[in-house]
């Protein structure tokens, strides 16, 4: 589950392995401890057996047992388990103790004592079986011990031994998680320190953090708050000369604008007026298109809005700007003329934009062509790219320019075409944020400009 706090993470994470560390050691301790109650209590047995074997003696031929006090004594402890015994001849005859003791499941060989567990009288017992030879009474004659121990000490010793050790790993823990948090709160100052510079500074600061002054766990980190820093500092600066520019390129048509006004009002002449109204109408015009463009600008700038894909047909797009455009290339006297490899060519995109895009090809033909001239429009796809080539019979742009047309405002000296400078920046500005590109050519026949847009074309 994810937590809000560093420190409660790492914590965890340094814990977690060493709380299975613990369990592991608690189960091995419990296991051992097992493994040494059985042993101290097998020996216990074994030796209560050889000291009531060591007592049974054959007398006239008669064998008797006798019971030694030191082999009970063995057993004492505060638990007051019940130690229970048996003796048989090898006839099977009971000779002392208990009759209904259990012996083990398999009959006892040699010398060896034989362990095993079982239940006497509803009580769980510990016991062990052992043969005696017996002397003077015959070949193969013995006699068989069982000693067996009710395991209420053997249970307490268990408890006793992993307990104990199972409190001083928990101990242990406890001490490692204060030691820990400890560390974490002094190791996590460096962080706590950056976060703090960055807090106090002015809010018009955009300097870059030291990297040098950071530990090298935290300098990645500083190195990617630095980059969003300069990427800031970037769109900043980009968007205090767009507006320079703005007001610099509206400047210049609203003193013209208000020169035509003061001309209009200190005429009498309806025909001068009229001509005053026609020159307002055309620069009235002009800021129109500006102000459109740079509303088009500012909408596909970086970080603007978030791009809605959608398959979009570059086809009907297309010929849905020349559609909107016919009247004017008519009344300019622009042959239009629209050539397509195929009925759809999808892209993945904007609809709103990409006829953005070919708007602004468009208008700049026809802006920079000549009356009497053509735009010729081709769709094609050429290795799963949807090309759009739009060639038109203008002036052209010099080789050397090529790049700079691309730039904000930027006008190629000498041009009398009425125009803001900003239809190609935004035609690759919206070429860009598809995944696509933009060159400028020669026309392949004639003097004139080839606009070329490659977009990543959608699988079926």
């Amino acid at each position: 589950m994810f937590t809000k706090s560093l420190h409660l993470q790492i914590l965890r994470w340094l814990l977690t392995p060493l709380a299975f560390l613990v369990l592991f050691n608690a189960w091995q301790g419990y296991s051992d401890a097992r493994l040494v109650a059985g042993t101290i209590t097998d020996r216990t047995l074994v030796g209560s057996a050889h000291a009531i074997a060591e007592q049974i003696k054959v007398v006239d031929g008669v064998v008797e047992a006798i019971i030694p006090p030191s082999a009970l004594e063995m057993f004492a402890s505060a638990y007051q388990d019940r130690v229970i015994y048996r003796i048989t001849d090898s006839d099977g005859t009971l000779l002392a103790g208990y009759s209904d003791v259990p012996e083990p499941s398999k009959p006892v060989d040699g010398l060896e004592p034989r362990y095993f567990g079982s239940s006497f009288r509803g009580q769980t017992i510990r016991a062990v079986a052992l043969r005696q030879p017996l002397i003077g009474v015959g070949e193969h004659r013995f006699a068989l011990v069982i000693v067996g121990q009710t395991l209420h000490a053997y249970q307490q010793m268990i408890d006793d031994l992993w307990i104990d050790e199972a409190k001083r790993q928990l101990v242990l823990v406890i001490i490692a998680a204060a030691l820990t948090w400890f560390g974490l709160n002094r190791g996590l100052v460096p962080l706590a320190r950056i976060s703090d510079e960055i807090a106090q500074r002015p809010p018009d600061t955009l300097d870059l953090i030291a990297i040098e002054r950071v530990q090298t766990e935290l300098r990645p980190l500083v190195s990617a708050l630095n980059q969003s820093v300069e990427r800031v500092r970037s769109q900043i600066a980009g968007q205090r000369r767009f507006i320079a520019d703005a007001a610099h390129q509206l400047r210049t048509p609203l003193a013209v604008l208000k020169t035509q006004i003061s001309y209009g009002l200190g005429e009498t002449l309806a025909g001068e007026k009229d001509r005053s109204l026609s020159a307002m109408k055309d620069g009235i015009d002009q800021m129109v298109h500006l102000t459109n463009q740079l509303l088009s600008l500012a909408k596909i700038e970086p970080g603007a809005q978030v791009l809605a894909r959608e398959r979009v047909d570059l086809v009907a797009v297309t010929r849905h700007v020349l559609e909107e455009v016919a009247d004017s290339a008519l009344a300019m006297q622009i042959g239009l003329s629209f050539d397509v490899e195929a009925d759809e060519v999808t892209v993945q995109g904007s609809r709103a934009m990409l006829h953005e895009l070919v708007m602004n090809i468009v208008d700049n033909a026809m802006r920079y062509g000549k009356s009497g001239g053509f735009i010729a429009v081709r769709i094609g796809v050429e290795e799963n790219v949807a090309v759009l080539r739009v060639q038109d019979g203008g002036p052209g742009v010099p080789v050397a320019e090529r790049e700079r047309v691309f730039d904000r405002f930027y006008r190629i000296l000498g041009s009398d075409a009425e125009g803001s400078g900003l239809g190609l920046s935004i035609v690759r500005e919206i070429a860009s944020r598809h995944g696509g590109t933009v060159v400028l050519l020669d026309a392949p026949t004639g003097p004139g400009l080839l606009v070329e847009v490659g977009l990543p074309e959608c699988s079926a």
